[in-house]
């Protein structure tokens, strides 16, 4: 049984991963065009700002959380 499991956490890392990989492909080109960091004063433009700022300074873990349970499940 612990290998089925280390095979289905292993597919759901790499799902992890994928979904990761498209999110910084189709947001990357948005974000580029800001230096990091910037936020802007507009209360809208202050809340996006900020949540892609979290967001980049978060992906690092979350590719190191995604790439653990890949390679701690083969």
């Amino acid at each position: 049984m612990d290998n089925l499991e280390d095979h289905f956490h292993g597919a759901m890392g790499l799902c992890f991963l994928l979904a990761i990989a498209s999110g910084v492909v189709v947001y990357g080109p948005f974000v580029r065009r800001l230096d990091f960091g910037t936020i802007r004063p507009r209360r809208r433009l202050y809340w996006l700002d900020l949540h892609h700022v979290l967001g980049i300074v978060i992906l690092a873990w979350t590719l190191v959380v995604g790439v653990t349970v890949v390679s701690c499940s083969t």
